[in-house]
């Protein structure tokens, strides 16, 4: 399993970055979901160099707990993340 590293987490200012070397010029859909399981968010984010993809939402999510699934190369990861 890779390993990816999301920052800052807490989130501020509605935006955070995922970094994976797996991740490397690829695309990935992010998905956040709520922890009732609501769909919040949803976005296909094309990876750098880097592996580093940053999100920034188009709209304000609240702050709460999140759970923040990465789908790429019919593969997906999943972790919590808390948003102020």
């Amino acid at each position: 399993m890779p390993e990816f590293k999301v920052f800052p987490n807490p989130v501020q200012n509605n935006a955070f970055t995922i970094q994976a070397a797996a991740l490397q010029n690829i695309s990935a859909k992010i998905t956040l979901y709520s922890l009732n399981g609501q769909r919040v968010f949803q976005d296909n984010i094309e990876a750098n160099d880097y592996g580093l993809l940053l999100v920034e939402p188009m709209q304000q999510i609240s702050a709460g707990q999140y759970i923040l699934k990465i789908e790429y190369a019919n593969k997906s990861f999943a972790t919590q993340i808390l948003i102020k």
